[in-house]
């Protein structure tokens, strides 16, 4: 994205933001927060025209909770994830993704929307998102629709929408359950997962895992879900080591992860284990 930007327009409301981006003809970009347009701006490539700003759209941001599902407005950022009794509660894996995610100061700006669209294959609040079985409202002057979030990001910094198109908010099921994230970096705080994994369980009577929904980043091209993890965990309880011991191959075998300056491959394929073995530890209630 190096080059000079031209414009940066602020729409006083999301009909005029939807105009906009259309009369852009794919030239001016989206951004709320802006968290990491800076770094981006150093990458190569032909730079968007113009910006137009979102951070004003109040109609983008807050938290609803319908009688069966729970919506989040993109422009909902970090910080009021956390202040989400709600969340806590509910959708645990987004929060705690939320709140392992940058800085104090970075989660009063990114938002759930500029993070999903960014489409890094280590955002940390897209796992949750993907294992509570959220679905992405997208729309532009042509229209609304409604994509899984697993299908957003297509490749890293590389999306299913169209350049005209916004995301308005995100919505899942209010299915019960447990959940939980968590992640390993260079160090505790402000640093880019090298591996991370969020699962959503539901659980029968007996304690055994009627559904789940496991999903790992910093190991494929973009955050990815782990059908055999989540097969190998069906009709088995959270206590059971052989699951437990099946889930974390089934895991492996699902993420192709990548030598960088961050980790290495090897490392990477065992943590995904890892990872997995320590959430399903905690949702058991044994840590």
């Amino acid at each position: 994205m190096s080059g000079v930007i031209d414009e940066v327009l602020r729409p006083a409301d999301l009909a005029q933001a939807l105009a906009l981006l259309a009369e852009g003809g794919g030239r001016r970009r989206p951004i709320a927060g802006g968290t990491d347009l800076l770094v981006q701006a150093k990458e190569p490539g032909a730079p968007p025209r113009g910006l137009v700003d979102l951070w004003g759209l109040d109609e983008l941001r807050g938290i609803t909770a319908e009688p069966d599902r729970i919506v989040v407005g993109a422009n909902t950022t970090m910080t009021e994830v956390l202040a989400s009794e709600l969340l806590r509660a509910e959708a645990r894996c987004l929060w705690d993704g939320c709140y392992e995610a940058g800085s104090v100061q970075i989660r009063n700006r990114a938002t759930l929307g500029g993070n999903a669209a960014n489409a890094s294959p280590a955002a940390d609040s897209v796992l949750g998102l993907i294992a509570l079985g959220a679905e992405a409202r997208i729309a532009s002057v042509r229209g609304e629709r409604r994509l899984p979030v697993e299908e957003l990001a297509t490749a890293p910094r590389r999306t299913a929408l169209a350049p005209d198109e916004l995301i308005l908010a995100f919505s899942f099921p209010r299915a019960g359950g447990r959940s939980a994230f968590a992640r390993l970096g260079q160090r505790r705080a402000q640093a880019i997962s090298k591996v991370s994994c969020a699962i959503h369980a539901q659980l029968d009577d007996q304690g055994c895992v009627q559904a789940a929904r496991v999903a790992f980043g910093a190991v494929a091209p973009r955050v990815v879900r782990s059908p055999g993890a989540e097969a190998a965990l069906r009709g088995h309880s959270l206590t059971d080591p052989s699951a437990r011991a099946a889930a974390a191959v089934a895991a492996r075998a699902d993420t192709a992860p990548i030598d960088d300056l961050r980790s290495t491959r090897a490392y990477r394929s065992e943590m995904v284990g890892v990872l997995l073995t320590r959430l399903l530890v905690r949702l058991a209630g044994e840590a």
